[in-house]
């Protein structure tokens, strides 16, 4: 779609996004100044590695030319895609973004946005099965257990409720085998 636009004479800035543990220069993606050298003055140099970027960057902001960058400013490479996503015309990116809440883009769907937004969703056969896994949550019977013991002199309604929990628990387990 978009090298038909492009064929069409309209030009658009098109910023993939990379998942931050493929990007990330670290070892293990530890986004504060104390475990990252990049997070050291970041908002010093981002808005300049933003602005060159958009202004005379490519219009394709590939997984390449976001390290490239990245490297020349110092910035931490995900955080510079992010940046640069608002300012695009397209963003490709992995639809967990898009849907899934501890992933998505905030800044496009914050309270007050801009909205507005077209989405074309690729492998959407796929959604349903993703969205039972992003919108589930588990409940794990000896967590409630490791609780208890580490707050066992402390609080004892705390306890008690978490006595309660681990009951109760036990009985679904008996009924669910």
């Amino acid at each position: 779609a978009l090298d038909l636009l492009r064929k069409q004479g309209m030009e658009l800035k098109t910023v993939v996004l990379t998942a931050k543990e493929k990007l990330c220069v670290c070892e293990k993606p530890e986004c504060d100044p104390d475990h990252c050298p990049r997070a050291k003055g970041h908002f010093d140099r981002i808005n300049q590695a933003v602005y060159e970027l958009w202004t005379t960057g490519p219009d394709a902001c590939t997984r390449e030319v976001i390290l490239e960058s990245a490297e020349r400013y110092k910035v931490c490479p995900f955080e510079l895609s992010l940046d640069l996503a608002v300012w695009v015309d397209t963003l490709i990116c992995d639809y967990n973004y898009v849907f899934d809440p501890d992933a998505r883009l905030r800044r496009f769907f914050a309270e007050g946005g801009a909205g507005g937004y077209l989405f074309l969703i690729d492998e959407a056969h796929n959604l349903v099965e993703r969205g039972r896994t992003m919108y589930s949550s588990s409940i794990c019977k000896e967590d409630f257990l490791k609780i208890k013991k580490l707050v066992k002199y402390g609080e004892p309604k705390l306890v008690s409720a978490l006595e309660s929990c681990n009951k109760q628990l036990l009985e679904l387990k008996r009924e669910c085998d």
